[in-house]
């Protein structure tokens, strides 16, 4: 039996198609995951975000689905199916066990029908900047309809992904990383309140003639640092032209950046950026400050990359 059979049989019954009514006499299709098994599953938002209702197929029967709350960002949405009598719904588990140029795996929904199939792919990247995202997965399955939601599998059947779009300079499709991806979830099933909130500066990736010029080797261990532009506001003991390193001890610009990472704290969390102060002509050695979050308007929900890392959900 090939391991792709193999990863089918273990965990197609985590893996549901959702059937998604437009109108009276318009449908698609869609995939979803359970995270629990009391019914509560994920899928892309873009999935249910202009539908009439959203029924999962489940035992051979439609079951209709409950909205509970979304990602819109990250492009995941958090439903609930009273699951049927009997029905022994497998939750996925989510791990780190993957790298680029292994094998990967995605359950999903064929285009026009209700059964599942199971795909291997390749793993393209673990981080890559992808619109407006800059934790994302890429493997080289190509998404159809009626995959998007679908999970994406390491060979032990670990959830490190879901599919959600498909880039065609690439030719791989995927969604957010699984940082993104778990942080999502653990909040969406958490209940925790949607407040929006902005730090107040725009930030540019450190190059690396930054780095050169400025003698900031002896300063900084690796390549990596964003330099602060124009500031709003008082943020804690930062100003225009430090250097932010890390924040709640996570790299800035180098695996992650300073939003993906403020984009994914709980709202309570304490927030302590390490960073190097600009003195004139020269920066101090590294310095560590909290960061005074301020509210921000309903309209601040994304943010750009390069010029204004500076607008995010939180």
């Amino acid at each position: 039996m090939s391991n792709e059979s193999v990863i089918y049989k273990s965990f197609h019954k985590s893996v549901i198609t959702l059937v998604c009514e437009l109108s009276e006499t318009s449908y698609v299709f869609g995939t979803g995951f359970f995270v629990t098994q009391k019914g509560d599953f994920i899928t892309a938002y873009h999935n249910i975000c202009k539908v009439k209702n959203i029924f999962a197929y489940c035992e051979g029967k439609l079951v209709k689905a409950k909205m509970i709350r979304e990602d819109i960002r990250a492009d995941i949405a958090l439903l609930k199916i009273d699951l049927p009598h009997g029905y022994n719904s497998k939750c996925l588990s989510f791990d780190t066990g993957a790298s680029t140029g292994d094998k990967c795996y995605v359950i999903g929904s064929c285009a026009d029908m209700p059964s599942l199939m199971c795909t291997t792919g390749t793993i393209i990247s673990k981080n890559c900047v992808l619109g407006t995202t800059i934790d994302s997965l890429l493997c080289s399955i190509k998404i159809v309809k009626g995959l998007s939601g679908s999970p994406i599998l390491n060979e032990s059947g670990y959830c490190i992904g879901i599919m959600s779009w498909f880039l065609e300079r690439a030719n791989a499709s995927g969604g957010v990383g699984l940082r993104i991806l778990k942080e999502s979830v653990k909040r969406l099933l958490g209940n925790d309140e949607y407040r929006k909130y902005t730090l107040g500066m725009t930030l540019r990736p450190l190059l690396l003639q930054d780095i050169l010029a400025n003698n900031l080797l002896t300063k900084i261990d690796d390549f990596h640092g964003e330099l602060v532009g124009e500031m709003v506001g008082y943020i804690g003991a930062i100003k225009s032209k430090d250097i932010l390193l890390e924040i709640n001890g996570e790299k800035v610009g180098a695996e992650y950046v300073s939003s993906e990472m403020l984009c994914y704290f709980p709202l309570k969390k304490k927030v302590v950026v390490k960073y190097l102060s600009y003195e004139g002509k020269f920066w101090s050695e590294p310095k560590y400050c909290d960061v005074q979050l301020q509210r921000a308007p309903e309209e601040l929900n994304r943010f750009i990359i390069g010029k204004a890392i500076c607008k995010y959900v939180l």
